[in-house]
């Protein structure tokens, strides 16, 4: 499933919206053309867009995540950029890209994205 799931990432996606449950930040639809993107290669490296100005270059992991016991078999992401920021969940749905913090999460939320290159 990991595996899988790596080589289907591999590419350039740019957020499509943002929700976030009891977050102070508003719910977000973007426009195509934004420029906020994430580029996820091959070898493990991991680039981030905002603006179309790189502010992240690093590494990313993926793993079968062990956080709230995970009876949904998630994967988990994370790079190099903040490791402590928390868990993000990592899927495809219907060829987007979602990035969720995990159902135990109190103020959680996700992220879509759509795949660019």
């Amino acid at each position: 499933m990991v595996k899988n799931i790596a080589k289907q990432i591999q590419g350039k996606w740019e957020i499509e919206s943002n929700f976030c449950g009891i977050c102070p930040v508003a719910n977000t639809n973007y426009q195509a053309g934004n420029g906020n993107i994430l580029v996820f290669f091959e070898d493990g490296r991991f680039e981030r867009f905002l603006n179309n100005v790189t502010v992240f270059i690093g590494k990313y992991e993926l793993k079968k995540s062990t956080v709230c016991d995970n009876p949904a078999n998630d994967i988990e992401l994370t790079t190099s950029e903040i490791p402590s920021t928390g868990v993000l969940f990592i899927k495809l749905n219907e060829g987007k890209l979602v990035l969720s913090t995990p159902n135990c999460y109190l103020d959680g939320g996700w992220s879509t994205y759509r795949r660019i290159r």
